[in-house]
């Protein structure tokens, strides 16, 4: 049964038990069941049709001289119940006038926040860069006029790694506030993982070979994997990879999977850290939020790039553990 037949059968009962007892308490219940016909959203035609359908029947072996008392009596109870409605309906626009209001006051603020954030961030993006272009331009020419003097060349390439490294924070966030302000659907356009991640291999190639890690591709590197993405989908990818070779230990073996899911091509990192509790497998997607921060630099934003960047996609990210040890991260992205 429906809420409104409900009300409909509640309020046929009311009318029912005024017209036998002209007890007043009944039409004192027949006003309160007017708010519950508004915040139903019924209109007064169906209350209308309700009495008088619960008065044809009281009628329908009725004299007529007894009927038109009833119908007499019975205006009592649909007068208390439509004024009652009508101050109901008028409580319930102001009422929704005022929440228009405050969400209209809210949205307002928020509006205002984003427009200070991204001022923020160009504030950022080019008032703070720019003197890091000069800290990394001095550094490099103290490390050359150093010459033999390997203490200050040390400290000299430290500065220059430090400044280098707040630039790459800097680019996150921006990434970040770009990716969380929403993607047009003009932006798509037709990609093939496989390149994606050629790319993001040799862009991370020298990291590779310091930590001496290992890259095994378990997929076919002759085939193709298409998929509807922008450049945030590389960034995506590229964070967790990234990600795997911080966390694993020097001269370990990362494994890269990419299998065909039915309507999705399903990515996957296999590494042999530490691994992740179940507890922080959902929290290390947040903002700032990392598993373990022991000699790892960087902010903890990568990953909530990834996440925002993949559902914006259509996709999913979640971790999984490693029967080997350590943690799978996996992605799945719609195919095109």
């Amino acid at each position: 049964m429906t809420h409104e037949s409900e009300l409909r059968e509640k309020y046929s009962e009311l009318l029912r038990g005024f017209l036998e007892s002209r007890d007043e308490r009944c039409l004192y219940d027949i006003e309160n069941i007017s708010k519950e016909f508004v915040r139903a959203n019924i209109g007064p035609d169906y209350i209308l049709e309700a009495h008088l359908n619960t008065l044809n029947e009281i009628i329908s072996e009725t004299p007529v001289d007894k009927a038109v008392q009833v119908y007499n009596n019975a205006s009592e109870p649909i007068f208390n119940l439509m004024v009652a409605y009508a101050t109901a309906y008028h409580d319930y626009i102001a009422m929704t006038e005022e929440r228009y209001l405050r969400e209209k006051r809210l949205a307002d603020e928020l509006n205002d926040a984003n427009r200070n954030q991204e001022m923020f961030i160009s504030i950022m993006s080019h008032d703070i860069r720019n003197p890091l272009s000069a800290v990394v331009g001095y550094s490099g020419l103290i490390q050359k006029r150093s010459k033999d003097n390997e203490k200050i060349k040390r400290f000299a390439e430290k500065i220059e790694k430090t400044a280098m490294e707040i630039d790459r924070m800097i680019e996150s966030i921006r990434t970040y506030s770009r990716v969380k302000k929403g993607i047009s659907e003009e932006d798509f356009d037709e990609i093939d993982l496989k390149t994606t991640l050629s790319e993001i291999f040799e862009f991370l190639d020298e990291k590779i070979q310091v930590h001496g890690t290992k890259i095994e591709k378990r997929y076919r590197t002759d085939g193709e994997y298409m998929v509807l993405g922008t450049e945030f989908l590389k960034n995506a990818y590229l964070n967790i990879i990234d990600n795997a070779i911080k966390y694993s230990p020097k001269n370990s073996m990362i494994s890269i999977t990419l299998d065909d899911a039915e309507t999705d091509w399903k990515f996957g990192v296999a590494d042999h850290g530490d691994g992740i509790s179940n507890e922080m497998k959902e929290a290390v997607f947040e903002r700032f939020t990392r598993n373990d921060k022991r000699g790892i630099k960087g902010s903890g934003i990568g990953l909530a790039i990834t996440k925002h960047a993949i559902e914006s996609h259509g996709g999913k990210v979640w971790i999984a553990d490693n029967p080997g040890g350590g943690c799978i991260f996996y992605i799945t992205v719609p195919k095109a």
